[in-house]
Order: structure tokens, then C-alpha cells, then sequence
């Protein structure tokens, strides 16, 4: 064990995909902000019981009461040690332990006697505990009820899933003629579950012969339900798998369920279900128990059904409209980028540690950045507007060329393109003499009437093979900046996205240093200075008495009277996604970057300050920082103001 800020786990079932969900994701989430975390059996600490020497905060997961655990629980008293109890289950009260309530006390032959003194001895534990957390809000209600402090941590994917999603989503083979219908049910508990929408199930599958039901063996009893018999060749029986290795069945979907009973115990279970097919572009009906109203918008980003008629007709329209299929999907991974990410679970982290121990908030490693925002936040939040989802729109853009390749790429680069057929590719160029390896391209036309397209088409097929996944796409229209740059990050399918204007230039370690920075810093963007350059430098004397741009950190006061940051920035799409994209309806272009901006300061969001060149930014006649300086200034500004009363 080290010295200095260690947090430890106690895993009551670290055999369990729980384990993962609760335990290994919120352990590298604390490594990231700057503590020491391991995790623990509780026999091995009560053995060692000098791990909890140099703890400092102590995170019990489905630890039931005895002897160990009251031992290091009396031991962490002593020693001032904060106690979180975590939870993904309703079960720290006996009372619902009834075969009519846990169907899985049946189906897996389970003693009552012995589940209910279970749940009896996790319900002391949480008592004995300072904090509950949980992944879902009623179940943290629940808690809360009894007095204890109770917050919602939900549960998440981790970067590893989401380059492995990435990877299948991008690769996915059509299922040709078929539908598949899958249900990754993950153990024996959920036979009342599936019940729930097994009617509707048989209506399907009689009235369309392309349906195939996907389910695991190990997780449902199919003889229970004798009316499938007749589909049997239509049942797709797949080996359970670990939890790494779940996305690769989900991707065969076409449709994802998640069908639960409306009781307390099913009422907490999480949304892990819908967000795992969501990584997928996959979209998911589900039962409306709390935790799936609270994050599926009906018709939207899934579809919610609570009887035999609902279940039918969306499982009806997903099969007949592959297009709402699509259109739900991709809106379930936009809304799950941030919602379901680490970037927010990083941020909930500090949170609550806020909440729990003011002095283990002062030791993450951001602090100076997240309190300064949450500060401002909490002086400003009265003039903010309301901060609802908005998804991000786009065109309908075309895909001129492509090249993909099978590797995962943690940065991207846009760059939107209007009539720059004298400096692309140049901009080209620079992206390319990049010092970091993996990367990921894509220009947008913006309609070009001159030979911008053409430009980066040949150069894009010449020098494809130094990306892992490079294209042109064409906006349908001339659509201005705002929809240009929401349709390549719509595109891109990497975490980091940097901008990049066809007019300036990358110096050669600009994604390497800023990808560095802003990896595990719960920042939505990185920035640094920008280098000013052109052929007419007696223009560049006359309107900047700086070679250079972009020479503060980050402070969200300094955004009051004005946008002080350029574009030309490495953005976290989870954080775009959670701010709506770029605005898309200014009456007067020019300020989207500085609109973006404000909404990141509205919703406590921060950047990474880089104090070094490490892009150019060209200024000739035509570049966007004079016009926006010079035509309709007064017209920008009411609308900025308009949209955030907080600025000058």
C-alpha cells in the first residue's frame, strides 16, 4: 500500500459484473482525480488490518454485516475515516424479500430464509455507514427515507467499451433480411421480467417470418415459456459471455428490451441495459419503470411500453421503419455520451466528495479548476437559462470519400470548409505531420463553389493510409459554420475532437500535448496559444498589438464582457453532446465558439489552459476573427445576451 490519499473499495462480490459496474469504473475514476484506490475482499482487510493505515476514505460495495466487516468498519471509526456504502440492488431490507416481489428467489431455488437474513446483514452494514450512493434515484429515496445521506452515481461504461463499441458500431454488418430482437438478460432472476412482454413477442413472430429472437441460455428458461416452442428455429440461443465481451452480442441486434415488473425491487435496477445498446446506435424499448422515464424520452431516444399493445406496436414500428430504428439509435448515443460517461462520473465524484468531506474535495487534482466553476456557477446559476438536453443538429450530409481501418483513434479533427481552396491544404498538411500516431480525419464542404472540394478529395485519397479513419463529406446546402461543425462531430466517432479551420495550421505536437492534457482532467476542452500569421503582416500589425492569441487561462469571469478563447481548440464530445452541440439558429454568424463557451460556464464545465504555440492562426481579408469583429458587432452581441443575460 502507498503512502498519502488512498480510497479503498470493499467488494462484497467481486465475482459479479457489478463488480465492474461499481467498483473498477468509480476506482479509476478516483485514480484519475488524483487519489490512490484499491480495492479489497473484506476477509483480507480484516486480516491486514493495516491497508486502512493511510486511508482516507473507506467505499463499502454489497458488504454484508459480520465479523470482518464490523471490525474494519470499528477500526475505520478510529482512525476518522469516512464510510460510503454503495448499492445496486433493493437490497438492504427484508421486508421484500417474497417470492412475488424477487422472482429470482424461485427461479434460482433460492432459501427465503437465507436471502432475507442476507439482506438483514447489507441493511446493518449501510447503517453503520456515514454516505449510501446508488446508481438509480429511487433507490437512493429510498435510502435517503431512513435519514442516511443518499446520492445517485450511476452506473457507466468506460473508455475500454466505448473504443470497443466504437469499433463495432463502425464495422457492423447488416443482418440482411432479418431483425433481431435481443434480450441480454444477465442471470436467472428476470423469468417475470420477460413475461411482461412475451405476448406481444408471439404476436411478432407470427406476423413477421424475418424476426429472430436473440437470447442468452444461461439467463432465461425457455421452459418456462412453452408458447416459443413453436419459433424455436427462430431463436437465436447464444453463450453467456463476460462483460467484456457483451457489446460483441449486442451489436447483432437490431432492437434492444428491457422489459421489468413494476415493483420496488425492479424499480431500482439501473438503465445499464439501454446504455450498452445505445454505445451501439442500438435503440431499446423498456419497461417504464422510474430510472427508464428518467432517461428515455418516448419516441426520441427509445421507446417505453408498459402492456401487451405497447409492446407490439413499437416492436412493430422498430421492424417496419428501419429509419426510426436508425433515428432513435443515433439519438441514444448522443444522450448516453455524457450521461452514462466518464466525464460525468468523473465530475459526480467531486461532487460528492464535496458533499462528504470538504477535505478530500481539496485534494482532487483539478480542485482550483472544478470549484472555480462551481463557484461561479452557484453565484450566476439565478440568470442562466433553462439548461434542458438539446440533442445537436445537423445536415443531412453525403459522404464524398472514405477510408476506414480497424484501429480506435482517441482524437479526431474537423475541418469545416467554405471557397479555402487557397489554404486547405495546408491545413491538410499540418494534421498530417502530427506527432501523434492515431488519428482520426474528416473535412466538410460547405458547398464550395471554387476547387475546395476537389482539393481535399485528391489529398484525402493520397494520404489516407496516415489516419485510422479519414473522409469529405458535403453538407446537402450551404449551412454555415454552426451545422458544419456539428455535422463533423457527428461524424467522428472519437472522444476528443480538435477544430481546425481551413485557414490555419497545426503546429506538429498540438494533439499530442493537448490530448495529454485533457485526458482524465474532466475538462471539456484544452487550449492553447495561437501563433498569428499571413502574407500581409502590416494587416496583422494594424488590428493586434499581440504576435499572439489566446494568452489567459481559463476563468469563467473573464468570458463577461467577451469571448477570449478561438475555436481552435481540442473539444470532449461528451461535453459538446451534453451542451447541445453549436447553436444552429444565430439570425447574425460569427459567435458560435463563444455561445459554446457559455454553456460549458453554465453547466460548470471547465477548460485546460496550454501556456504554449501550439496552433497558427492565418489572418487575411477573408479570416473569421476581423469579420466578426467588424460586421454586425451590436447585432451579435443581443443575441448572446439574449441567450445568456449574464454577459456584458
Amino acid at each position: 500500500m502507498k503512502k498519502g490519499k488512498n480510497i479503498i473499495f470493499i467488494s462484497g462480490e467481486s465475482n459479479t459484473p457489478g463488480h465492474i459496474y461499481r467498483v473498477e469504473r468509480y476506482l479509476i475514476t478516483y485514480q484519475a482525480i488524483g487519489f490512490n484506490a484499491f480495492w479489497f475482499k473484506p476477509d483480507h482487510v480484516f486480516v491486514n488490518p493495516g491497508i486502512l493505515d493511510h486511508c482516507i476514505l473507506l467505499i463499502l460495495w454489497r458488504a454484508r454485516m459480520n465479523k470482518a466487516l464490523a471490525s474494519t468498519i470499528k477500526r475505520a471509526r478510529k482512525k476518522n475515516i469516512k464510510i460510503i456504502f454503495d448499492l445496486d440492488d433493493y437490497m438492504f431490507d427484508p421486508g421484500i424479500v417474497k417470492v412475488g416481489i424477487i422472482d429470482g428467489i424461485r427461479s434460482m431455488d433460492l432459501n427465503v430464509d437465507e436471502v432475507s437474513e442476507h439482506y438483514n446483514n447489507v441493511g446493518l452494514a449501510v447503517k453503520a455507514s456515514d454516505v449510501f450512493t446508488s446508481p438509480t434515484g429511487f433507490l437512493s429515496q429510498a435510502v435517503n427515507k431512513t435519514g442516511k445521506p443518499a446520492y445517485v452515481m450511476p452506473n457507466g461504461y468506460d473508455e475500454e467499451i466505448f473504443f470497443q463499441s466504437t469499433l463495432l458500431r463502425i464495422g457492423k454488418k447488416s443482418n440482411g433480411p432479418f431483425v433481431k430482437i435481443g434480450y441480454a438478460g444477465g442471470t436467472r432472476t428476470h423469468q417475470k421480467d420477460f413475461k411482461l412482454v412475451l405476448p406481444a413477442l408471439i404476436k411478432i413472430l407470427e406476423e413477421f417470418p424475418q424476426v429472430r429472437l436473440t437470447i442468452f441460455t444461461e439467463a432465461l428458461l425457455l421452459k418456462e415459456f412453452k408458447e416459443l416452442q413453436q419459433f424455436s428455429d427462430r431463436i437465436e440461443a447464444r453463450k453467456m459471455v463476460a462483460l467484456s465481451e457483451l457489446q460483441n452480442e449486442i451489436a447483432r441486434y437490431d432492437i434492444n428490451i428491457a422489459p421489468l415488473e413494476f415493483n420496488d425491487f425492479c424499480q431500482a435496477k439501473s438503465e445499464l441495459k439501454y446504455f450498452e445498446a445505445a454505445l451501439l446506435q442500438i435503440p431499446t424499448i423498456a419497461s417504464p419503470t422510474k430510472p427508464y422515464r428518467n432517461i428515455i424520452e418516448h419516441g426520441v431516444n427509445g421507446l417505453l411500453a408498459e402492456n401487451e399493445n405497447e409492446w407490439y406496436d413499437c416492436l412493430k414500428l422498430l421492424i417496419e421503419k428501419p429509419e426510426v430504428r436508425n433515428n432513435l439509435g443515433k439519438k441514444a448515443f448522443t444522450h448516453v455520451l455524457w450521461n452514462f460517461g466518464p466525464e460525468q462520473r468523473l465530475h459526480l465524484t467531486c461532487n460528492l466528495l464535496k458533499n462528504v468531506d470538504k477535505g478530500l474535495y481539496r485534494n482532487i487534482r483539478q480542485f482550483s479548476l472544478f470549484n472555480q466553476a462551481q463557484k461561479f456557477r452557484k453565484e450566476n446559476v439565478s440568470l442562466y437559462p433553462s439548461l434542458h438536453f438539446d440533442y445537436p443538429v445537423f445536415p443531412d450530409y453525403q459522404v464524398t470519400v472514405a477510408y476506414n481501418s480497424v484501429n480506435f483513434s482517441k482524437v479526431g479533427v474537423i475541418i469545416p470548409m467554405f471557397n479555402y481552396e487557397s489554404y486547405v491544404l495546408d491545413a491538410l498538411e499540418s494534421v498530417k505531420n502530427q506527432t501523434l500516431k492515431n488519428i482520426d480525419l474528416v473535412v466538410i464542404d460547405d458547398c464550395s463553389t471554387d476547387r475546395s472540394l476537389n482539393n481535399a478529395v485528391d489529398w484525402i485519397d493520397a494520404n489516407h493510409e496516415r489516419f485510422n479513419r479519414c473522409a469529405v463529406i458535403r453538407n446537402p446546402e450551404n449551412c454555415g459554420l454552426a451545422l458544419t461543425r456539428n455535422a463533423g462531430f457527428d461524424y467522428l466517432q472519437t472522444p476528443w475532437i480538435m477544430q481546425l479551420d481551413a485557414d490555419n495550421e497545426l503546429l506538429p505536437e498540438c494533439l499530442e500535448i493537448s490530448l495529454e492534457r485533457i485526458e482524465n482532467s474532466g475538462a471539456a476542452m484544452a487550449f492553447g496559444q495561437l501563433e498569428l500569421f499571413g502574407e500581409n503582416q502590416e494587416l496583422i500589425n494594424h488590428y493586434y498589438t499581440h504576435p499572439t492569441i489566446g494568452n489567459k487561462p481559463w476563468n469563467p469571469a473573464d468570458f463577461v464582457p467577451g469571448n477570449y478563447i478561438d475555436a481552435m481548440a481540442l473539444l470532449s464530445k461528451a461535453h459538446w453532446a451534453k451542451a447541445g452541440g453549436y447553436f444552429t439558429n444565430f439570425r447574425v454568424h460569427g459567435w458560435e465558439d463563444y455561445d459554446l463557451w457559455l454553456r460549458f460556464i453554465e453547466h460548470g464545465f471547465y477548460g485546460i489552459y496550454i501556456p504554449k504555440i501550439i496552433a497558427r492562426y492565418r489572418i487575411h481579408d477573408n479570416s473569421m476573427l476581423r469579420k466578426t469583429s467588424e460586421i454586425n458587432q451590436n447585432e451579435r452581441h443581443k443575441e448572446i445576451k439574449l441567450r445568456h443575460p449574464w454577459v456584458d
